[in-house]
């Protein structure tokens, strides 16, 4: 055989050896390819059954509440009982004479140690309840509220079982009975828009104009509660924006409104409302964004003994005007 020929052996050979291993390499990538794809529909597919079982879980939860739980009037400070006057005409022909002298007032009686009766079936399915949160300004924002600690119900729905979506749950250092200071409650921003997938229209001035108001109900008290700031901060020490989001309880009145005022300062709008040094707080957080220490908080306090609630939306109708 001569040279030239051989060569030309040795590059058939070649050229089918490489071949050989394009189309290996090939298979291999469609391969993978097919199960990267196999991968992500597995994915999608469990992102949708969680999602669907989320909202169902949600409606199913909410229609139970509904049918039990009475709609809540002003929210009285703890301690204390709102009393319908009696009429003024009928209450003077009952005085025909002088009254004695009222006995020496009692001590304020503490809130309810009673679970509500409107919580009774819910708290026998989970004993982590600890109320019912309901926002009229974002429907989806209706859901109970939980507390073990802040990892637990981080991707388990109310009932336990693993969900993407989580349940929005009470920071583990707040407590309920007693009531502390500030209540902070943790949730998801999920783009299904389940648990706090909705917060952030709270940054939507509108929907502050119309309704304001949040209610949350805990298993011995019912209150409403009124923003004094919608802020977006970070928990990266190191940021501008940075706030220590998490005080359950404040060690002086001065430190209770250094804390709003703080986030009143980065408000995205100036809300009409002030913080007193014994107001009750409630604070929602959800992530925020795609900054992986960014926060959108709604900052809000109960509305006192001496407010009326129609008095504040009114307020809140003339924001930004």
């Amino acid at each position: 055989m001569s040279t030239r020929t051989k060569i030309r052996l040795d590059t058939k050979r070649g050229k089918r050896r490489s071949q050989r291993r394009r189309q290996r390499v090939s298979r291999l990538v469609l391969l993978l390819s097919a199960l990267l794809f196999a991968a992500c529909a597995l994915l999608l597919v469990n992102y949708a059954l969680q999602t669907f079982s989320a909202r169902r879980l949600q409606r199913e939860v909410q229609a139970a509440y509904s049918e039990s739980a009475p709609p809540v009037a002003a929210s009285a400070p703890e301690g204390t009982a709102q009393l319908a006057p009696a009429p003024r005409a009928a209450a003077q022909a009952e005085i025909t004479q002088p009254l004695p002298p009222a006995p020496p007032a009692a001590p304020a009686a503490a809130s309810s140690s009673v679970i509500g009766e409107r919580f009774l079936s819910f708290y026998a399915k989970n004993k982590d309840l600890v109320g019912w949160l309901k926002s009229d300004a974002v429907p989806e924002i209706d859901f109970p509220v939980v507390k073990r600690d802040n990892t637990h119900y981080l991707y388990r729905d109310f009932y336990g079982r693993q969900n993407m979506s989580g349940t929005v749950f009470l920071d583990q250092s707040a407590g309920i009975q007693p009531r502390s200071q500030n209540l902070v409650l943790h949730g998801h921003n999920m783009k299904n828009g389940s648990m706090f997938g909705k917060l952030y229209q709270y940054l939507d001035i509108h929907r502050l104009r119309n309704s304001p108001m949040i209610e949350f109900s805990t298993l011995y008290e019912s209150a409403l509660y009124v923003p004094y700031a919608v802020s977006l901060v970070s928990v990266d020490a190191t940021s501008p924006r940075y706030v220590s989001l998490v005080h359950q309880a404040f060690s002086s009145g001065d430190e209770l409104i250094a804390y709003s005022e703080t986030l009143r300062g980065m408000s995205a709008f100036s809300l009409p409302m002030d913080v007193q040094a014994d107001d009750h707080l409630l604070t929602l957080i959800t992530c925020h964004g795609d900054e992986q220490h960014e926060r959108l908080v709604v900052a809000l306090r109960a509305l006192r003994a001496d407010e009326n609630p129609e008095e504040l939306k009114a307020l809140f109708r003339h924001l930004g005007s």
